[in-house]
């Protein structure tokens, strides 16, 4: 048989880093593993190259229609395909409108289409009042709900009190929808309020301690159990909220725990070293924080990982007072590179690095035919490359504004190529092909 492309020689993540090829007919995988006998049209020698399937982020910030000069999706997925990401998901909220119907869908759908390097999918969003939009909102595509459990920092997005969410999390329930929810209780919040004049960094990392997340979770999963919601927390930053949701999954409630790389990478003195590019909400954990969250990474604890990209114009990410600075770590280019390359040093399996960047969140929100190199599946891939140290640059991104906590970080995992769906969109510093990102759409979500 002919196929379209082969790659060839390439260590093989999902087979534990045995050399082998993998073909690539009509955009689908057609074979991955030993040598491929038949003949291709074209050949890739990547020996000394990582293959995986393409990474898939659930958790991204482009903020279009609406918001584009704090991104885009231009940018934003030029960023991502350097990453490796070959599916994204965007959240909601700091597009303008919001999604919260099915018109804002389609005006989010539509922008997408015709500007996105890679596939995506879309959130819808739940704020009080729009709880009757949960079907609409899955009629469209929505691959899921958001909603804010605490102030999300825009008026036009606010908070889910209880009682919102347990209508709306009876709606998911009934239509088959994800919810996530971003967990800091409000109560918590108010109780641990910072004495007036307060603007530094520590004193916003204490105003917003592990037990805000806590709490938030409790709620959350308490929740799920009296709806049967499929509950997914994000950016879970506290070990103790871990525990709970490993605790809640073991009693039979269907939730998943996702937390982001610039918890497990980076600690609250990035706030004092790297300034506002290194705030974010939950706000980094100290170090020995961290090193809890790394261990329980290892023990299977974490369900799924995402960058939470998050960004925002100069002017919002300056300023003396920590208070007043936008909250959110922009990290689209290398939240899955430096989460691979640390992994890799917490002596993660190859196969189990695969499946909390691909394998896993495809399951969990029912992409068929994504995160796998299964024959038949859709021929997303990304070449990883290891490299002597070399420090992230601003020069190297693509994102709209060059802000982000990792600079300066030792990268040692470069991704070499990005390919979508058999078509190279991403090789060495090089973007191909022009956007033709496709919108993924959930099956049947799993556990």
């Amino acid at each position: 048989m002919t196929a379209d492309l082969v790659i060839r020689n390439a260590s093989l993540a999902h087979l534990g880093g045995k050399t082998g090829d993998v073909s690539i007919l009509n955009g689908k995988i057609l074979s991955a593993g030993p040598h491929f006998k038949g003949s291709a049209k074209k050949e890739i020698d990547a020996t000394g190259l990582t293959l995986a399937p393409g990474f898939i982020d659930a958790h991204a910030h482009l903020n279009e229609p609406g918001r584009t000069n704090w991104e885009g999706f231009s940018t934003g997925t030029k960023a991502f395909a350097a990453a490796g990401v070959t599916t994204f998901f965007d959240m909601p909220l700091n597009s303008s409108p919001p999604v919260l119907d099915a018109l804002a869908f389609a005006r989010k759908r539509a922008a997408a289409l015709k500007k996105s390097w890679i596939d995506f999918g879309l959130w819808g969003g739940l704020v009080p009042g729009n709880e009757d939009q949960m079907r609409p909102l899955a009629e469209a595509g929505a691959i899921g709900i958001k909603a804010f459990m605490c102030d999300s920092g825009l008026e036009e997005f606010p908070a889910s009190d209880k009682k919102t969410l347990l209508r709306g999390a009876k709606a998911c329930a009934a239509n088959n929808l994800i919810l996530a929810v971003h967990a800091e209780d409000p109560a918590e919040i108010r109780r641990h309020k910072p004495r007036p004049g307060s603007i530094s960094w520590r004193e916003f990392a204490a105003s917003r301690p592990e037990s805000v997340e806590v709490e938030a979770v409790r709620t959350a999963l308490s929740i799920a159990a009296e709806t049967g919601c499929k509950l997914h927390v994000v950016h879970v930053s506290a070990p103790e909220a871990m525990h709970l949701i490993h605790e809640a999954r073991r009693k039979g409630i269907d939730a998943t725990c996702e937390t982001c790389t610039h918890y497990l990478v980076l600690d609250e003195s990035a706030m004092e070293t790297r300034g506002a590019p290194a705030k974010c909400c939950p706000p980094l954990r100290p170090a020995s924080t961290r090193a809890v969250l790394r261990d329980l990474l290892a023990r299977g604890f974490v369900h799924t990982i995402g960058s939470d990209h998050s960004p925002s114009p100069p002017s919002m990410k300056t300023g003396a007072d920590f208070f007043k600075i936008w909250g959110g770590i922009a990290g689209a280019q290398h939240a899955m590179p430096l989460f691979w390359q640390l992994a890799e040093k917490l002596a993660l399996s190859s196969a189990t690095i695969v499946n909390l960047t691909s394998t896993a969140t495809a399951r969990r929100f029912g992409l068929a035919g994504k995160g796998t190199l299964a024959p038949g599946s859709d021929a997303d891939i990304v070449l990883l490359l290891r490299q002597k140290p070399k420090p992230i640059a601003r020069a190297d991104l693509f994102t709209r504004h060059k802000i982000t906590p990792y600079l300066g970080i030792p990268l040692e995992v470069r991704v070499e190529t990005t390919i979508v769906r058999g078509a190279i969109v991403y090789h060495k510093g090089k973007h191909r092909h022009g956007p033709a990102g496709n919108e993924v759409r959930r099956t049947t979500p799993q556990p």
